[in-house]
């Protein structure tokens, strides 16, 4: 598992000693180099030919012996790094295929739901330790504290979501050093106890693999988490996309959705970002309805959307209830410019995948799955 992403997930941290330090003084911010892997000494350490030198190498991309890589010299302050550019001859973008299709059969977030439903059995509630039950309770109460409510407009929800969720954990124990030096006990309790992931990583620790089936589920659960950790990374380097959990708290049911936020290519050059069109896509699976989907195009403060279901009685359903849909976004300063729904097939929503847009360089938006 990879325990601390602190940085961009394509860096290679070059160890600087045997003179190496010395040598790379000498290459040039945005020089490209080929290099070949050697020997792979563990999941994090490599040993890499460059330039007829051998080179010990730091990093959380996956490798293999004997492939040959293409980096790029980059610095990270003012420590010379690595940053892939290409392995096995290939873009990126196949890295991205493979951790999608992962992601796709084994949802971090649908385990840890698996998790939160497995802690509320009697049996098991007798069988665990005072200090595990006081754990999974925390993470049962973190994980609604996250949650979207459904009546309640919150307009802090996406900063919390990105803070608690487990994808930034190491970037805020990172920035907290920074910023405040060595972290008391009673200020790491307080960003402990409010992640997931670290809630998770911390029912993990000193407990025995025989332990069953939780934590078994834990173990997955995290590296899920990191496997989304590191598709984020490239994929919003790549593209300006974004792929978030949405836990979602419905009459005391918590259901988990996703959520894709694409920023554009052009994330960078726009400052200010009041300029930029985004463009939302949701798609909702909910009891009654199946699923539902969404397209909304947002500029500034102007929106418009169409919603897509499966049969005319939804369609009946929703046109009634698109005006109040209006009058809660008016409330938050939107001006909504056309909201509508039609019918599409059944297939033709099922066949959309929240996944598979994060590689896709033809379509940019926001996905939402509940």
């Amino acid at each position: 598992m990879i325990s601390s992403i602190l940085v961009s997930s394509a860096d290679f941290t070059i160890d600087k000693k045997n003179g190496a330090k010395k040598w790379l003084s000498h290459l040039k911010t945005g020089q490209v180099i080929d290099a070949k892997v050697e020997k792979v000494l563990s999941l994090h350490h490599a040993e890499l030919l460059v330039q007829g030198r051998k080179l010990l190498a730091k990093t959380y991309v996956p490798l293999k012996e004997g492939e040959k890589i293409l980096l790029g010299v980059s610095k990270r302050g003012t420590e010379q790094i690595f940053k892939l550019i290409e392995t096995r001859g290939k873009n990126l973008s196949a890295l991205n295929q493979v951790l999608s299709k992962a992601l796709d059969h084994s949802d971090p977030y649908e385990i840890l739901s698996k998790i939160l439903r497995s802690t509320n059995l009697a049996d098991l509630e007798k069988e665990m330790p005072l200090h595990r039950k006081t754990l999974f309770t925390l993470l049962a109460k973190q994980t609604k504290e996250i949650s979207l409510k459904s009546d309640n407009a919150d307009q802090n929800f996406l900063k919390s979501l990105i803070k608690n969720s487990g994808l930034t954990w190491e970037n805020r124990l990172f920035a907290n050093y920074i910023s405040k030096g060595a972290l008391s006990k009673e200020h790491m309790k307080s960003i402990f106890e409010s992640d997931l992931k670290a809630i998770a990583m911390k029912l993990m620790s000193g407990v025995d693999n025989e332990e069953g089936k939780a934590n078994l589920n834990l173990k997955n659960f995290v590296e899920g988490i990191e496997k989304l950790q590191i598709l984020n990374r490239y994929a919003f380097e790549e593209s300006g996309r974004y792929l978030l959990p949405v836990p979602v708290l419905f009459d005391e049911r918590l259901r988990f959705g996703q959520m894709l936020l694409e920023l554009g290519h052009n994330e960078k050059k726009n400052k200010s970002g009041s300029d930029r069109l985004i463009k939302l896509s949701f798609l909702l699976e909910m009891s009654n309805m199946g699923n539902i989907c969404a397209d909304f195009s947002i500029f500034k403060n102007r929106a418009s959307g169409i919603f897509k279901v499966a049969n005319n009685d939804i369609r009946i359903f929703f046109e009634k209830n698109i005006p109040k849909l209006v009058n809660k976004l008016n409330k938050q300063n939107f001006k909504i410019q056309d909201i509508r729904c039609q019918v599409i097939s059944q297939e033709a929503v099922n066949s959309i995948s929240f996944i598979d847009k994060m590689i896709d360089n033809g379509r940019w938006g926001f996905n939402l799955v509940v």
